[in-house]
């Protein structure tokens, strides 16, 4: 039998001495240029989400380095080192260049080049971010428990989404086990973490999960009850794509505050993805004089000192650049459309109610030339859909009203977002994630029915605004 201390000798600990073992929540932006990071610690009494502040600042760049065989998370400026950039982007789509060097390497591979690349920096960074957090906080690695939700993007038609979601949730998985590893090296042969990846890539650690980016903003307005009911809008200009979505919120006397997703689009129309259709060429130097026309707000290649006047690459970048241009203005104008016939009648109230269709602007292509053109031509595109008076947002004025956050930044809002136990997402109607696929009649239809509108929405600023 047992001993059982007598009731009058236990003694008595206060709420205060219960050892409690903190939880974190990290929220992990993995962008096609840059990564966000940031936390929240529970239990707590600052409920404010924190960022991590790396060396470059609250972005840190999403770039490996390939040399001799090897992965490297930090530069070592040799002669023979080439940075490994977009692979996050690379993974699910060839639209970017692929690295030649690492590329050679692919045949005797037995994973995709660009998930090990992804598996390598996302380890380091978890790491590195880990080490940030025990420092700032007073915590080890030990004493915590640590989850992770990490953006993904929405892939671009119903079918395809289903097929981009596991490669990042296995990137994921792989990731967290390489960071936690004793084999871990910031320096891997590639050889060696390929086999490393194999072996894990069946991992399911139920503390790490993938959320679709447009679902971390939208959650945003969803989690603040002082956003009014109505039609929004949020457009996020990335590195490799422009993902779009129309949101309906309204109360539910039953169910309280719902939002719907009732329409979105991915647009390949993103800062990199801009100047490689517009380059189509491996010259880097053709591509950062294009890169740099873009961000200084020049849109008449003519301008380019390199380029002599009568160039003919000049015509071609400008005719590329006018039809990356229509296909955005195609692909909002066809998510407002699909918004307009999925909320016909609550469309036709707010329209006669004097209400707007307010947009959100967010993501770092945002202040970019190209992008900002566009967004001041928004306000036409959504007359011509014939949906509600529209009305552009200001995001940071909103943020700088929230004590929610501790650095108000509109880049940082998915990482800012999904820092925060996984079951306290908010739901959302009608999520695109959610989709399955569509028959292929159906969806050759829909296609058709996108095109026809893709070519009258073209006609339209061909006519309103001409070409070069």
């Amino acid at each position: 039998m047992s001993y059982v201390r007598p009731t009058s000798l236990r003694q008595r600990l206060t709420a205060s001495q219960v050892p409690v073992q903190k939880r974190v929540y990290i929220g992990l932006d993995f962008g096609t240029t840059f990564a966000k990071v940031s936390y929240e610690i529970a239990p707590t009494t600052d409920h404010r989400k924190k960022s991590i502040c790396f060396e470059e600042g609250y972005y840190h760049p999403t770039v490996v380095y390939f040399d001799s065989g090897k992965l490297n998370f930090t530069p070592s400026h040799r002669a023979s080192e080439s940075a490994v950039r977009f692979f996050k982007y690379s993974m699910v789509s060839d639209e970017l260049e692929k690295n030649p060097d690492l590329n050679r390497c692919r045949s005797a591979l037995r994973s995709v080049p660009e998930c090990l690349c992804s598996a390598h920096y996302l380890g380091c960074l978890i790491r590195l971010v880990i080490e940030k957090i025990c420092r700032r906080e007073g915590l080890t690695k030990d004493s915590a428990l640590w989850a992770i939700n990490m953006g993904m993007p929405v892939g671009r038609s119903r079918a395809s989404t289903p097929q981009v979601q596991p490669v990042y949730d296995q990137v994921l998985q792989v990731a967290w086990a390489w960071s936690q590893s004793d084999e871990f090296m910031e320096s891997v042969d590639v050889h060696v973490l390929d086999e490393f990846y194999v072996s894990h890539r069946n991992a399911n650690d139920d503390r790490l999960h993938t959320v679709p980016e447009l679902y971390a903003e939208l959650s945003l307005y969803q989690q603040d009850p002082n956003v009014p009911t109505g039609f929004y809008s949020v457009v996020d200009i990335g590195g490799g794509t422009v993902d779009m979505a129309v949101f309906f919120k309204m109360i539910d006397p039953g169910r309280g505050v719902r939002i719907y997703c009732v329409a979105h689009e991915v647009s390949s129309e993103g800062m990199e993805s801009v100047v490689a259709r517009i380059a189509e060429s491996s010259n880097e130097g053709i591509n950062t004089k294009i890169r740099e026309c873009l961000l200084n707000r020049l849109v008449d290649f003519r301008q380019l000192g390199d380029f002599p006047e009568n160039d003919p690459r000049v015509s071609v970048c400008s005719k590329r650049l006018i039809r990356a241009i229509k296909q955005f203005r195609a692909s909002y104008g066809t998510c407002l459309r699909t918004a307009k016939d999925n909320k016909k009648s609550e469309m036709r109230h707010e329209i006669a109610s004097g209400g707007v269709l307010k947009f959100f602007v967010i993501g770092g292509g945002k202040s970019i030339h190209f992008h900002n053109q566009l967004l001041h031509q928004m306000l036409s595109i959504q007359d011509y859909a014939g949906v509600a008076k529209a009305e552009e947002g200001d995001i940071k004025a909103y943020l700088e009203g929230s004590a929610n956050f501790e650095v108000n930044d509109d880049r940082l809002i998915i990482s800012q977002m999904l820092a925060q136990p996984f079951d306290n997402i908010p739901p959302l109607d009608g999520r695109p994630w959610d989709f399955k696929p569509a028959a292929k009649v159906e969806w050759r239809e829909s296609l058709t029915e996108q095109q026809t509108l893709r070519d009258s929405l073209e006609d339209r600023q061909l006519e309103m605004y001409g070409d070069y």
